[in-house]
């Protein structure tokens, strides 16, 4: 009885430990179907001017993913839930360069069904935009930018819109990172 005992003992710790690094496994090695790039219009900026960005979302796979493609973007990390991207600048020494916190983006991320747009195998959406004026760079030096795409949202989630029971792609994914300088004038 009692050697009956362990080995059920031992047997239920072994399957739930499989299962437990299957599903580890599984994440580990899932990839996305999007790619998400970031990008700059030229490397070197003066301190009074604008750096602009250039945001890129492209299916990586031979059949259409539906996204959420507004591509809004703030500078601080929002809960996961809102599905705000954002962008992180960092100072050669890898320490986050902060803009003034006493300024917020007025941003509208409540889903509309024009923000989900089927994306074809190898095509793209994209969208530019320039760091806030709170980013007036007081030193020059060289800086680097990558961005998190987040979506956790489906259509159905956009008010007046319960009847549109496609999924879009969900989740997290962090872009390339790039540098570029900033110089005084």
């Amino acid at each position: 009885m009692k050697y009956k005992f362990v080995f059920t003992f031992v047997t239920t710790i072994l399957c739930l430990s499989l299962t437990c690094c299957n599903s580890i496994t599984e994440n580990k090695t899932s990839i996305p179907p999007l790619a998400f790039d970031i990008s700059s219009e030229k490397q070197t900026y003066y301190m009074d001017e604008y750096v602009w960005l250039t945001v890129t979302l492209t299916n990586i796979t031979d059949e259409n993913q539906l996204v959420y493609a507004k591509l809004t973007f703030v500078d601080y990390e929002a809960p996961s839930s809102t599905s705000l991207s954002f962008f992180q600048i960092l100072d050669l020494k890898g320490n986050v360069v902060l803009g003034d916190n006493n300024i917020r983006t007025q941003i509208n991320w409540i889903p509309q069904k024009e923000d989900f747009v089927i994306l074809e195998p190898n095509k793209s959406t994209e969208r530019s935009f320039h760091l806030p004026d709170k980013y007036k760079f007081k030193e020059a030096g060289i800086y680097k930018v990558f961005a998190i795409y987040r979506n956790s949202f489906d259509p159905q989630d956009v008010f007046d819109n319960a009847e549109d029971s496609r999924e879009a792609w969900k989740g997290e994914i962090t872009s390339n990172t790039i540098t570029f300088e900033i110089q005084p004038r």
